[in-house]
């Protein structure tokens, strides 16, 4: 992933920075082992996520920049994450890239799935709704969008007929 102003400037705030001035190299502390691949932002608690290599959701205070909670996923790399804005659940996409496509639900508080939801190839985008019901992803064919009840991963019959791909919402 190459990393952008933005994406750098949200990794510096998740811990600790140390500048070795000799080779002016960045160390960010995040608490993953390895490359973080994923961020969300959850406006209600004020808590930025992270979703790693490591498989690994980590949740810290954007306050005081301290590492609250870890949730491990899986085994696979976080490729994607999305927070439900109405509740304390989390999903995260994660995939070998070769075969094993899934998106699954978590409330980030007591570490519990909530479900798990096979797909056949890498989502374009995740994202809840507004209102939290469902989770929305796209990937690149004519039935490009798909909805999952948010609390029990079940498909949902919006958008049958298909709209061609559609690469965010």
């Amino acid at each position: 992933m190459k990393a952008t102003p933005i994406l750098l400037a949200a990794l510096i705030s998740l811990s600790v920075v140390s500048c070795v001035s000799a080779q002016q190299r960045l160390v960010v502390e995040s608490g993953h082992i390895g490359p973080i691949n994923a961020l969300a932002y959850d406006k209600q608690d004020s808590l930025r996520f992270s979703g790693g290599s490591d498989g690994t959701i980590r949740a810290w205070n954007i306050s005081t920049h301290q590492l609250i909670g870890t949730l491990q996923v899986g085994h696979l790399p976080v490729e994607m994450i999305a927070v439900n804005p109405a509740g304390h659940e989390i999903a995260s996409f994660q995939t070998d890239n070769i075969n094993n496509f899934k998106i699954t639900a978590w409330n980030w508080e007591t570490g519990k799935e909530l479900f798990s939801h096979r797909i056949s190839e890498a989502p374009l985008f995740m994202k809840y709704s507004p209102t939290g019901s469902f989770l929305v992803y796209g990937v690149t064919e004519w039935h490009s969008l798909n909805f999952l009840d948010s609390s029990t991963g079940q498909s949902l019959p919006y958008f049958q007929g298909g709209i061609g791909i559609v690469s965010d919402v």
